[in-house]
């Protein structure tokens, strides 16, 4: 059954009147596409990149990357996977695009690539990293001072043909095998605790969330009997274990890869596919740390890079000019922007917001010049589980109102704020009122992948006139 169709009898079960919302297959021309709502604002700035999609289809080659920036709801992947799977089910499967290891992070997110290593690295998110700590595209920061690292990545399923490890400096850190034993883990080790601050409107659960541990050992860490906590106090995060192998020894009998060294990364074109690869040190560095990491196959059709921080703001992005140095290293045709929870958390003004984001979408722009940026409205969230947050509601009226940038009303497509009260919504969002379950984030996904899809098909249309 193709992907579409799935879709379809997902919303058709889920959502109320959903059989005006749905995918149509590309190359179904006997197939009527029904009347949509409107949830697209300036969709005319999109017919640039949906003529790049029409060339991937007509000549069935050269890939399209798209990239998706965000918070919580885009780290655990939920949202991108399904957007993922739909374009490429359509477009072509170009390859699972960014990946950070965030298991090493000891954090949430997408587990379809699986890290393991012989050291504790040291992270840093773009939220809480100070000084000249080198924050690149992934949000993060993932170092070691080690000199004999290893550190190997693996998918199940997915085979890659290209892959591109980033870092922040000029001069090469890494070397590659695809040869290398897969590593087995022998021991654990900890990496150590950190602590956190806590903001007006956090609550344990969106803390323990925000890194990777649960309500209750947070709770134990700290000594306390419920959940009550006060902004401006300082909580102790618990640590959690990373592996640690020991079957790997850099010697002679290692055979490493010829790759394509330039500025922020190191890149390697397989003659096969493979599912897994080896990285280590190269000699000459003092520390060595990884921005993430980017995989492709050899078809053509999408990649679609998903970057996301727990509790990020446009302003934690912006703070690192090595965030929009790397972005042109993925080569972006469409880049969607999908913040603003965390603004309206920390009551930011429309106004305030509507300037910060018209400058991002600026640099983004100035960073990436043939790429198309595309907003998405932050979903209907509550403070404190029982008040309404009006200023989401306020976000996507002034970001459907603006001119300068096409977007996406996500807000006022889940019916807003009735939509997690009593509507559709209210049995797939979270206890946190902020969050949503796997399956409401995945719909959230498929409802984007379906609108673009019949937009695309109604610019195909008008093409034919």
């Amino acid at each position: 059954m193709k992907l579409v169709y799935k879709i379809l009898i997902l919303l058709s079960l889920l959502l109320p009147g959903a059989s005006r919302i749905w995918a149509v297959p590309i190359n179904a021309d006997t197939v009527e596409t029904p009347a949509t709502d409107k949830y697209f604002t300036n969709e005319e700035q999109l017919k640039s990149f949906f003529q790049k999609l029409a060339n991937l289809e007509e000549h069935r080659s050269g890939k399209i990357n798209i990239v998706q920036i965000g918070d919580s709801h885009i780290q655990a992947g939920h949202i991108s996977g399904a957007i993922r799977s739909s374009l490429q089910e359509v477009f072509g499967n170009g390859g699972l695009g960014f990946s950070f290891p965030y298991e090493l992070v000891r954090t949430n997110g997408p587990r379809h690539v699986k890290y393991v290593s012989n050291v504790a690295w040291e992270s840093w998110p773009n939220t809480r990293a100070i000084g000249n700590i080198e924050i690149g595209l992934g949000g993060f920061a993932l170092s070691t001072n080690v000199k004999n690292f290893v550190l190997q990545l693996s998918t199940d399923t997915a085979q890659f043909t290209q892959i591109k490890i980033l870092y922040p400096t000029e001069k090469p850190q890494y070397r590659l095998s695809v040869t290398a034993e897969p590593l087995k883990i022998t021991s654990i080790v900890s990496a150590g605790g950190k602590t956190h601050k806590i903001r007006s409107g956090e609550s344990l659960s969106t803390i323990a969330r925000k890194y990777g541990v649960s309500v209750a050992n947070l709770k134990k860490a700290n000594g306390m009997k419920n959940n009550t906590i006060y902004a401006g106090r300082t909580l102790k995060i618990p640590s959690k274990n990373t592996v640690q192998v020991a079957n790997v020894k850099m010697d002679e009998n290692i055979t490493y890869v010829e790759t394509i060294d330039e500025r922020y990364c190191s890149e390697y074109s397989c003659a096969e596919p493979v599912n897994r690869i080896t990285v280590f040190p190269k000699d000459g560095h003092s520390k060595y740390t990884i921005n993430g990491i980017v995989l492709e196959n050899a078809s053509p059709g999408i990649v679609y890079h998903s970057i996301g921080v727990n509790g990020a703001h446009m302003s934690d992005y912006r703070k690192y000019p090595l965030f929009f140095e790397q972005i042109g290293l993925l080569n972006p045709d469409l880049i969607i922007v999908s913040l603003g929870t965390n603004e309206s958390f920390a009551r930011m003004n429309c106004n305030e917001f509507m300037r910060q984001m018209d400058e991002f979408v600026s640099e983004l722009k100035a960073y990436s010049q043939h790429a198309t940026v595309l907003v998405t409205t932050p979903p209907p969230s509550m403070f404190r589980r029982s008040r309404v947050n009006t200023y989401v509601n306020e976000y996507a009226t002034a970001l459907t109102s603006q001119k300068n940038y096409p977007a996406w009303d996500l807000y006022n497509h889940m019916d807003g704020a009735d939509g997690i009260k009593t509507g559709r919504f209210a049995s797939m969002i979270g206890r946190d009122k902020i969050h949503y379950t796997q399956s409401g984030y995945e719909l959230q996904g498929y409802m984007l992948a379906t609108d673009f899809i019949n937009a695309y098909n109604e610019y195909r249309g008008q093409l034919t006139k």
